[in-house]
């Protein structure tokens, strides 16, 4: 079965859901629990869905992709934390994983773009157990970059949708 990368961000995109470990330690209550606030921001959450990608390697879908298809838009993206689980796993929670468009400006990652929908407040606490226990990824400023980058030249990331500022600084031409 395929993995799924959560990468859940805030509304300014600056902090990621799974990313309270190292940006917003004042959001674990305890060792093995956190506060409600990472489950809070996140945009969806009044649909009762989380947006998740389904990881492949023979379509390059990687962190570092989604990552910089998310980031791309911005204009001084930083890190960017992950955490890749597997969808067994959700499914045996009794989530259900459905097959959504993705909205970022990659057109063929959107296509592995899902949902994690018909949320309730158990399942969603139990997703937030399931992701303590996940692996944990960082991409890099330095990796996202990169990504960035190599995503504009192969056309994957068309240059005119990238931030300016961020096009600027990478040095991406129109």
């Amino acid at each position: 079965m395929p993995s799924l990368l959560v990468a859940i961000t805030s509304e300014d995109s600056s902090v990621s859901w799974v990313g309270w470990r190292e940006q917003c330690p004042h959001w674990i209550a305890k060792q093995d629990d956190i506060n409600a606030a990472p489950l809070c921001i996140h945009r969806n959450i009044h649909t009762n869905t989380v947006s998740v990608y389904e990881l492949s390697d023979a379509d390059q879908i990687t962190p570092a992709r989604v990552a910089a298809a998310l980031a791309a838009k911005r204009p001084k993206p930083q890190s960017t934390g992950c955490v890749i689980v597997d969808d067994t796993a959700v499914r045996n929670l009794g989530v259900e994983i459905e097959k959504t468009p993705g909205t970022t400006i990659d057109a063929e990652l959107n296509k592995a773009h899902r949902d994690l929908a018909k949320l309730t407040g158990k399942r969603l606490v139990d997703i937030t157990r399931l992701l303590l226990e996940s692996e944990f990824v960082t991409v890099t400023l330095p990796e996202l970059e990169a990504s960035i980058r190599a995503g504009a030249n192969d056309g994957r990331l068309p240059p005119k949708h990238i931030a300016s500022e961020l096009r600027e600084r990478l040095g991406i031409a129109l």
